[in-house]
């Protein structure tokens, strides 16, 4: 009888540690595959950002990719928008701004999202409990508040 305690109590720990190795190869996987997933973003962006501005029109929005892991579309004349992106780690952070005149304040939102893996060794992004699949849907989240502010 003394060993049934015991059985299960090793036997729980073994569980655990099994499910410990498992989300460190998740956490490595999604740390090793950050970068390439950021780079995808950054390309998929600025081809969004293009591809608007020739079926809109010009809006003089310009892209520009900083090599510290961090890429900003902007636009100068008002309404002003401004979205920067960056990496930090396995998070992608970002920050929206808008000015509608000379006399109005910029009102910033801020932002992230969660790089992970699954056992398939998938990287994709989370915001919430949202799991963002490929970076057209990360763009689409990420250009439409700018998108919105232009006339």
């Amino acid at each position: 009888m003394a060993g049934d305690w015991l059985d299960e109590y090793v036997e729980a720990k073994q569980d655990q540690w099994a499910t410990n190795k498992v989300n460190l190869l998740l956490a490595q996987r999604a740390e090793g595959g950050a970068p390439r997933l950021f780079r995808v973003l950054a390309d998929r962006v600025r081809d969004d950002v293009e591809r608007y501005q020739t079926q809109v029109g010009g809006q003089g929005l310009q892209f520009y990719w900083r090599p510290s892991r961090e890429f900003v579309v902007s636009r100068s004349q008002y309404p002003a928008v401004a979205l920067t992106v960056t990496l930090k780690g396995v998070t992608i952070e970002y920050r929206h701004s808008v000015r509608r005149d000379d006399t109005d304040s910029a009102r910033p939102t801020e932002g992230y999202f969660r790089i992970g893996a699954d056992l398939a060794g998938n990287v994709q992004a989370r915001q919430g409990e949202k799991w963002f699949t490929d970076a057209a849907e990360i763009s689409a989240a990420l250009l439409k508040p700018v998108f919105d502010a232009l006339p």
